[in-house]
């Protein structure tokens, strides 16, 4: 089937919840986000309102303490059995504000573990509705319960205001500065707009979103977006390193995936600086640098890019700017040395290669003021013997995708590069929620190009009232091993707005696997010149990135998607040394048949397992959860696969903002 035309339609309407079994389907597979360390394990709280107007009534008719407990049974009987779960309330012992502890009235009840599903049973029953609502203490023990390592997230669920001090707003903002792999979401239980807005001002000093419910229904629904779905953000996979503040300072790197925390736009810690050594002659250096696109504003904007240089010879500036190609829910900067740049002869043959990655847009305006992970890699590739006998450049890429009448159910995707599930050429059924991005990916080999076909279902008429204006952008891209965009021009179609009157068809086709288009002056299709894994990345957001809350949040949106590995093996280079590896990814299968396809084309290094099944079915990256309920909240996390590389993380601390700081295009210093 060729690709056809991208399409509008008349749509209609968006479900006001996510159905619970949805919560299987996505914790099987969501990796935690932004963890300290790749190799630990999370944790979830699940915190409970005891105050007492939980047993005011919901908006369906029953009290705010059965819908909650109806909510925490059809989660918790949903849980996976890998899932390190604990429960706290608040509110539960002293009656009144004058009676001595009513302001500290929060206790464990049952300790984080994997096998205490019965004791979490017993409690959710036996907890009643009793005293007042100290949130701000529920939140510091909830932070207490989980510590202070890995991915932490709080998902606080209340009915109503604090009704003591400390102040949730100071205290939320205060545990979000314990790391940015911390954050605080909120979902308030059929609340005014007073206690609405406090419970968003905690969501908002949390780094979190907030989210109505108004019963039993909408809280699952709408715990299950929170803790699961759409508070799974892009993830940076690699061994932590610090990079220098010049070049003169540049941290030593090897080939591989490292993580480092960069700074806002015009700060010291928003450039980083490091040196990496040549190990093959003549070699092919590819550097790439990844943070998560932004998110929370209407038109908030980043952009991020890597300058690398030999000596002092300029090799080339790299750059993704949100505003040079509409909203992407992950930001890259790539460069290739030599690249289209083999005339310098430093670049092409220098030992050494000094490079920075640089948060901001070079534009000069100001983007989002957060830390952000930063993911960067590595590749180094030997030159080819027979170059010059290889194709001058690529082929048109074909367009051809499977059928789209008999698609497999399609697993949610996985929330980085590093643990994307690996699909087998075909047509798929899958869904996803507003704020979420599912990753994927196929092993393309030379001469291969990749072809991709999203179509999103219409609107209902219930999704519609939960979306009210909300309109959405949906992309799809395709990223190559390098990390860079892969796109064949004039047949690629990754951006489309869903409405209540449109619903998008997005098309993405790589260009053609060419050894020789590394010397291309379209950046696009310099990317698809190395065999190995290729990425497909769908996201949904508000428009311009900007967060989608309430009800809107909640919606399932149904689509189609369609792959297709198009293409022989041919064009393969000799190369004068070993192939290149690829470090830090783990592979999480679509479809772990034994009887699934043996031809889908060459499996990387990455790909093999002990038993030659050829994946890993559900590895997952590391993380933690916290839920605070007035509610409850869910996150999963388990362990990944990473490769060490050799040399030690920089050690030397950030330089006070007081010092200088070097804007893109200085070159560097001497080294």
């Amino acid at each position: 089937m060729r690709l056809p035309h991208v399409l509008a339609r008349r749509t209609a309407g968006i479900a006001t919840t996510v159905l619970a079994g949805a919560l299987i389907g996505a914790t099987a597979l969501a990796p935690g986000a932004l963890a300290s360390d790749a190799d630990d394990t999370g944790r979830m709280m699940l915190v409970l309102d005891s105050s007492g107007s939980m047993k005011e009534k919901a908006g369906d008719g029953t009290t705010k303490i059965e819908a909650a407990r109806t909510a925490l049974e059809n989660v918790v009987d949903k849980l996976s059995d890998s899932q390190d779960v604990g429960m706290r309330v608040f509110g539960a012992t002293v009656f009144s504000r004058g009676d001595k502890g009513a302001c500290t009235d929060t206790q464990q009840v049952v300790a984080p573990g994997t096998d205490n599903r019965d004791a979490l049973r017993a409690a959710i029953s036996a907890y009643k509705p009793y005293g007042e609502t100290p949130i701000g203490t529920a939140l510091l023990e909830a932070a207490r319960d989980l510590g202070d390592e890995g991915r932490r997230s709080i998902v606080l669920v209340s009915d109503g205001e604090s009704t003591c001090d400390p102040d949730p707003c100071k205290v939320a903002a205060r545990i979000s500065q314990q790391g940015i792999d911390l954050t605080v979401d909120v979902v308030g239980l059929s609340v005014d707009a007073k206690t609405r807005k406090q419970l968003r001002c905690i969501a908002e000093a949390g780094n979190g979103r907030y989210y109505d419910a108004e019963d039993a229904g909408e809280l699952t629904g709408a715990l299950d977006t929170a803790a699961v779905r759409a508070a799974r953000p892009w993830t940076a996979i690699g061994t932590p390193i610090a990079g220098g503040p010049d070049a003169a300072n540049a941290t030593p790197i090897t080939t591989g995936d490292w993580r480092d925390v960069l700074g806002p736009q015009l700060t010291v810690q928003g450039q980083r600086w490091f040196r990496f050594t040549r190990t093959i002659p003549g070699s092919t250096v590819r550097v790439s640098a990844a943070i998560a696109g932004p998110t929370g504003g209407y038109k908030v904007d980043d952009g991020l890019y890597v300058e690398t240089f030999a000596g002092s010879e300029d090799c080339g500036t790299g750059a993704d700017s949100q505003s040079g190609t509409g909203y992407q829910p992950i930001l890259v900067a790539t460069e290739t040395v030599p690249g289209n740049r083999d005339y310098k002869e430093d670049c092409k043959d220098g030992s050494e290669i000094t490079f920075n990655v640089t948060r901001g847009k070079q534009s000069g305006d100001v983007t989002r003021r957060t830390d952000e992970l930063v993911e960067i890699r590595i590749i180094e590739e030997p030159p080819a013997a027979n170059a010059a006998a290889l194709p001058a450049s690529a082929p048109e890429a074909s367009k051809e995708v499977p059928s789209m009448s008999d698609p497999k159910p399609l697993p949610t995707g996985g929330v980085s590069f590093g643990d994307a599930v690996v699909l087998d050429p075909g047509a798929y059924r899958g869904s996803i929620v507003p704020g979420e991005t599912q990753i994927y990916r196929l092993e393309l080999d030379w001469g291969q190009s990749l072809s991709s076909l999203v179509q999103f279902d219409p609107v209902t008429d219930t999704q519609k009232q939960a979306l009210g204006d909300v309109d959405l952008n949906t992309t799809l891209w395709t990223f190559s091993p390098g990390r860079a965009i892969a796109r064949a021009p004039f047949v690629s179609d990754s951006q489309g707005r869903l409405t209540e009157h449109t619903s998008p068809e997005l098309v993405a086709v790589s260009p053609v696997v060419t050894y020789n288009e590394r010397g291309s002056a379209s950046d696009t299709s310099a990317a698809a010149s190395i065999a190995g894994p290729y990425y497909l990345v769908l996201g949904v957001a508000g428009e311009d990135g900007a967060t989608v809350e309430g009800a809107a949040a909640g919606v399932e949106l149904g689509f189609t998607l369609g792959v297709a590995r198009n293409g022989e093996r041919k064009g393969v280079p000799e190369y004068q040394g070993e192939a290149p590896e690829f470090g830090g990814e783990t592979s999480t299968a679509a479809d772990d048949d034994e009887d699934a396809d043996q031809d889908a084309g060459p499996a990387s290094p990455a790909d093999k397992t002990d038993d030659g099944t050829g994946w890993l079915p559900f590895a997952l990256a590391g993380g933690g959860a916290v839920l605070v309920l007035g509610g409850l909240g869910a996150l999963l996390v388990a362990r990944r696969r990473r490769r060490e590389p050799t040399p030690q993380p920089y050690q030397q601390p950030y330089p006070q903002p007081s010092q200088s700081w070097e804007g893109p295009g200085g070159g560097p210093s001497s080294p």
